[in-house]
């Protein structure tokens, strides 16, 4: 990657000799960068002249690797010019100009250059060990959602540590501070897919013990803020004026196993729950792979070019201008069902295959599409449609 080479420069007021290469217009949005600086480490130009050469090879290299997108263990591994100091190579390693004494990584990649160590493990490497641990381990590919909560937990976390950083103390830190900006049971959530990403790192011997399973972390319900089923009133007033919700209350489906389905997913009075390739949705377990009998004159959404996202969020406004309290959301039509199917009477092992809470005995194959014939569950659901024509007055 030849080009000319201005000499040392100084930037500002500073006295400082740096080395500065200047990206190419057409390659700085590949790079991401205008141009790569690096520290000479003296204010004698002699000696910046003399050290000038070998920096400016390391920026070259630097520049190829962000053309490469080339991770930080390989810059790590090729910086090596003998001239700088360890801050000198960890930044250049790093790209910054200077090292942030607050910032885990820095701390990391100095540490290993000054005392000739091997780079530990850090958060990248670990999303990507846990990823392909969790698809080689597991009979679907992590989800979408997934790996998005799961890397969103660990970017919450990173400031703090990296991996093999983690102690007690900076858990216990890192909850009390997310438990300042959300709820206990969302840091909860967050806090299982950290020890789940750090327990794959034990399993791979990439560290010695997992620290967040030395802490216990539950998440206390707030009986306020609980979603609840609708009342019968409220049933009435949704079957008038929100038939999609009601859909959602007499067949216990989840709103986006309801606005997914297309027009062939219903045969024969049954509608069956898989996957949808053209909007890149599958259901949420393998249960959940299933078929659930509907009533006369069920049907599902018209097509239309519009995402699962945005149908959702049409079927939250159509609950939200009827029902104003914030715990009765379109997931109570779930709760709902099931409420209803106690008060019928039904078979409660035949309503958790009808709603995909089945357990996942045997087979993959064994676990999807649930285990009971079409006659059994229309006999169950037809208990809870049954109590619901009495409820609204049908």
């Amino acid at each position: 990657m030849p080009r000319r080479r201005a000499g040392p420069v100084r930037i500002g007021n500073r006295a400082t000799w740096y080395a500065r290469l200047t990206i190419p217009p057409q390659l700085r949005s590949q790079a991401g960068k205008t141009r790569l600086i690096r520290s000479l480490g003296t204010t004698d130009h002699g000696l910046a002249l003399a050290r000038y050469g070998a920096v400016y090879v390391e920026l070259e290299r630097e520049l190829k690797a962000l053309l490469n997108g080339q991770p930080l263990r390989e810059r790590l591994e090729n910086w090596s010019v003998p001239e700088l100091s360890p801050y000198e190579a960890a930044a250049g390693a790093l790209n910054v100009r200077e090292l942030d004494p607050q910032n885990p990584q820095h701390e990391t990649v100095y540490n290993s250059i000054a005392n000739d160590q091997p780079l530990p493990i850090s958060w990248d490497e670990a999303l990507e060990l846990w990823e392909k641990i969790r698809n080689r381990s597991r009979e679907r590919p992590i989800s979408k959602s997934g790996r998005y909560n799961t890397h969103k937990a660990v970017e919450r976390f990173r400031e703090y540590a990296e991996p093999h950083q983690v102690t007690k103390a900076i858990v216990r830190q890192w909850l009390s501070d997310q438990e300042e900006i959300t709820t206990g049971t969302t840091v909860a959530a967050k806090y299982r897919l950290l020890r789940a990403v750090m327990q794959v790192l034990v399993d791979e011997d990439k560290l010695s013990h997992n620290v967040f399973s030395t802490i216990a972390y539950t998440a206390r319900a707030n009986k306020d803020d609980a979603r609840r089923p609708f009342t019968d009133e409220e049933l009435k007033i949704i079957h008038a004026h929100c038939p999609r919700v009601f859909k959602l209350c007499m067949l216990g489906l989840r709103v986006g196993e309801y606005v997914s389905r297309q027009q062939p997913d219903l045969k024969d009075g049954v509608l069956s729950i898989d996957e949808q390739l053209q909007f890149d949705w599958r259901p949420k377990t393998l249960t959940s792979y299933r078929r659930v009998p509907v009533y006369d004159g069920f049907e599902v959404e018209p097509e239309s070019k519009r995402g699962i996202k945005t149908r959702v969020s049409s079927i939250n406004k159509e609950l939200r201008a009827v029902i104003t309290d914030k715990n009765a959301v379109v997931h109570s039509a779930r709760h709902t069902f099931i409420t209803l199917s106690r008060r019928a009477q039904c078979d409660t092992r035949v309503i958790e295959v009808l709603t995909g809470h089945g357990k996942t005995e045997g087979s993959a194959t064994h676990a999807m599409y649930g285990e009971m014939p079409d006659e059994v569950l229309h006999r169950e659901i037809q208990k809870v449609w049954s109590l619901v024509d009495s409820l609204v007055g049908n």
